[in-house]
């Protein structure tokens, strides 16, 4: 994500951050304002109505806009522990693509 944003703003791109919770929160406002962005919006992809929320929010500011970058991947730790086989279980494995793949969709439904 962090070369794609570089590279967007290299070329004019106005940009705007997400942050799934207060724990990241701060490490995505300095993220955005080196690339001179004071847009950081909260969005816990688990959640459509943080979704929903957050593209309401973003459209206050930009009234549209031409895409999103999706670089979301997330597992529970105990999912990537030792032989894959034998860590990963169905609700391991349903998590891991709700956040790294349905969010995708689920945000380009909401927008």
């Amino acid at each position: 994500a962090y070369g794609i944003a570089q590279a967007m703003h290299r070329e004019g791109a106005e940009l705007a951050f997400t942050y799934q919770n207060d724990k990241l929160k701060g490490r995505v406002e300095e993220f955005a304002a080196q690339l001179g962005s004071d847009i950081v919006l909260q969005c816990d992809v688990a959640e459509d109505t943080s979704i929903d929320t957050m593209f309401a929010e973003l459209a206050k500011v930009w009234p549209k806009f031409d895409g999103f970058v999706h670089s979301i991947g997330f597992a529970p730790g105990d999912q990537l522990d030792g032989d894959y086989v034998n860590a990963v279980t169905r609700e391991g494995f349903k998590i891991a693509h709700d956040i790294s793949s349905y969010s995708f969709v689920a945000m380009a439904k909401a927008c």
